[in-house]
C-alpha cells in the first residue's frame, strides 16, 4: 500500500476519481463506462492512413493488436525528435522521487544522491516536461490521437504527458521499487479507458531497465484480481495466472516505442547499468485530468 498516500490526494482533488478507484478494476464496468463514452462524446470518423513519422501500420491494425493483445509495437520516434528531446533532458534540471526539493541535472545523479542523502531511482520533469517543443509535438500528434480514438470507440481526452530518467542505485528496497513502479507487476486505475503510448529516448537493452507486459491481461482478469483492492501482482502470481509466454519484455534502440492499455498488467525494470530516458503520452475517456505521479 505504497501509494496509499497518493491515492488519498488525488481523491482530494478530483472525487469523482474514487468511482474509478473502486470500480474501474472491474472489467464489466469498465466496459460500461467506455460504452457510454462513445454515446457521450462519439467518435469523428478515423481516416485510414499512415504515418511515416511515427508508424507504417495502418490504424485499424494497430487498433486490433491492442484489442487482442493490449499491446502494439513497431513505433519509431523520427531521429531529429529523439535528438531534441535527449538535449532538453540532459538539460533542464529533473525532480528525484517526484519531489520538487530535489532538482538536479541527469549527469549528477550519484552527486544529486549524495546531496539530499537518498537513493534516487527516477527522476520526472513534471510540468517542465511540455516546455520541450519536441515533446509538444509527440503529444499532438494525429496517428497517436486516431489510434486513441479507434481503440476507445469515442473521442479521446489526453490526459498527462511525462518524460524520466530512471538510474541505477544501489540496493533500492521493495517500497522505492514499487514507488518507481519498477519489478513490480501493477495495473493503473487512472480513468475508465486508458491508452499509453511510450517511446525510448535512450537505448534499451535488458540491464537499462525494458518495460514488460503481460499480454491479455487487459482483457482477461480473474475474479480473485477484480474483488482486490491491490493492483500490484507477483511475477509468480503473474506466471500462474497468465504463463511465462505472456510476458514481452520490449527492448528497443533510441526512438522505439509502443502503445499499451495499461490495466494490463506491466512494469518497468529496474535499471543495472546507464540511464534510461523515456517518454509517455497518455489518453483516457474521462474529463479527469489525472496526473497521480508514477501510477
Amino acid at each position: 500500500m505504497q501509494r496509499l498516500p497518493s491515492y488519498i490526494s488525488d481523491i482530494r482533488r478530483h472525487p469523482r476519481w474514487a468511482a474509478i478507484l473502486l470500480l474501474g478494476r472491474f472489467v464489466p464496468a469498465r466496459d460500461v463506462a467506455r460504452g457510454i463514452a462513445s454515446i457521450t462524446k462519439p467518435a469523428r470518423a478515423i481516416p485510414e492512413t499512415t504515418s511515416d513519422a511515427l508508424s507504417r501500420m495502418k490504424i485499424s491494425e494497430a487498433v486490433r493488436e491492442l484489442r487482442d493483445a493490449g499491446i502494439c509495437t513497431g513505433l519509431t520516434l523520427p531521429k531529429t525528435t529523439v535528438a531534441a528531446i535527449r538535449d532538453f533532458a540532459e538539460t533542464t534540471p529533473c525532480y528525484g522521487n517526484l519531489d520538487r526539493r530535489q532538482p538536479f541535472l541527469a549527469a549528477e545523479h550519484d552527486a544529486a544522491e549524495r546531496r539530499y542523502d537518498r537513493r534516487i531511482l527516477v527522476a520526472h520533469f513534471l510540468d517542465r516536461t511540455l516546455d520541450c517543443p519536441a515533446v509538444r509535438e509527440v503529444a499532438q500528434n494525429r496517428w497517436l490521437h486516431s489510434v486513441a480514438t479507434g481503440y476507445f470507440r469515442a473521442a479521446p481526452t489526453l490526459l498527462d504527458t511525462r518524460l524520466w530518467w530512471s538510474f541505477p542505485t544501489s540496493t533500492p528496497d521493495q517500497a522505492e521499487l514499487a514507488i518507481a513502479s519498477q519489478d513490480a507487476f501493477h495495473f493503473d486505475l487512472d480513468d475508465w479507458k486508458q491508452l499509453k503510448f511510450f517511446f525510448y529516448i535512450t537505448d534499451v537493452g535488458m540491464e537499462a531497465g525494458p518495460h514488460r507486459f503481460v499480454r491479455g491481461s487487459h482483457a482477461r482478469r480473474p475474479l480473485s484480481h477484480q474483488f482486490s483492492m491491490f493492483v500490484g501482482r507477483s511475477d509468480e502470481e503473474i506466471t500462474k495466472v497468465y504463463g511465462t509466454r505472456a510476458i514481452q519484455t520490449l527492448t528497443g534502440p533510441a526512438g522505439s516505442g509502443f502503445a499499451e492499455d495499461p490495466f494490463g498488467y506491466h512494469t518497468g525494470t529496474r535499471v543495472q547499468s546507464g540511464r534510461r530516458l523515456i517518454l509517455e503520452v497518455s489518453y483516457g475517456i474521462s474529463n479527469l485530468t489525472m496526473k497521480p505521479g508514477s501510477h
